[in-house]
């Protein structure tokens, strides 16, 4: 997370999403709410939305370049925004949350467990890389994508997953080591609603194809009267 901007400092401005109370430093952004406890350096994100770095603050740089092209680092207080990428040991990503945007917590080089609740569809690229200590992954079933270089340089990780899941393929094809974990009454309410979507596009096709049929017979009866 060492970036060098080639701007100032930027001076801290009047924010209201993020609040301080305490050991408890929180935030609110784009359907977004996210909890930081400086104590236990536990990081717990909720909301509906898309989990970006700008949002929880992981893209702050350490250093900044001034006008006279000095370096200069940069205050955590001054910059607006809390920095948390390196200290940060445990992440939880709570049911609701729709997607994570790719690299977001690259470099998060204290994090040691991770869980996922469902929801979530894909772990897409770099989002865990340089998680050298990440010792410890919960994955829902609900993820149906995961990118081979998401955790590419944990390699003490034992992913906690579903049989059969996309986390369960995911672990045997890059050699982690992995525990299997029982379904949540959750994953087995997406799993049915899955399948009546899945009954529901079936019946919608068949009922698509006899229209399509009584229409050609309807077509041919005709042609055969008019003769």
């Amino acid at each position: 997370s060492n970036n060098i901007a080639s701007s100032t400092i930027t001076k801290k401005e009047e924010n209201d999403k993020i609040k301080k109370d305490g050991d408890i430093i929180s935030g609110e952004e784009k359907d977004i709410k996210w909890t930081y406890n400086t104590k236990t350096k536990s990081l717990i994100i909720s909301g509906s939305g898309t989990i970006t770095s700008d949002i929880i603050g992981t893209d702050v740089p350490e250093f900044t370049v001034d006008f006279k092209e000095n370096l200069k680092e940069v205050d955590k207080e001054e910059s607006g925004k809390f920095i948390y990428l390196d200290d940060v040991e445990s992440i939880k990503i709570e049911k609701g949350i729709k997607s994570i945007d790719w690299g977001t917590f690259n470099g998060c080089d204290s994090l040691k467990t991770l869980e996922i609740e469902n929801g979530l569809k894909e772990i897409p690229m770099n989002t865990f890389s340089g998680c050298f200590k990440l010792e410890k992954a919960i994955i829902p079933s609900s993820v149906k994508k995961i990118n081979e270089l998401c955790f590419m340089d944990s390699k003490d990780l034992t992913i906690y997953c579903i049989k059969d899941s996309e986390a369960y393929k995911f672990a045997k094809d890059h050699k982690f080591k992995y525990e299997l974990i029982e379904e949540t009454e959750q994953e087995e309410e997406i799993k049915e609603n899955e399948k009546k979507e899945i009954s529901v596009y079936i019946i919608v096709a068949i009922l698509a194809g006899l229209v399509v049929i009584a229409t050609g017979a309807i077509l041919v009866v005709k042609f055969v009267l008019n003769k």
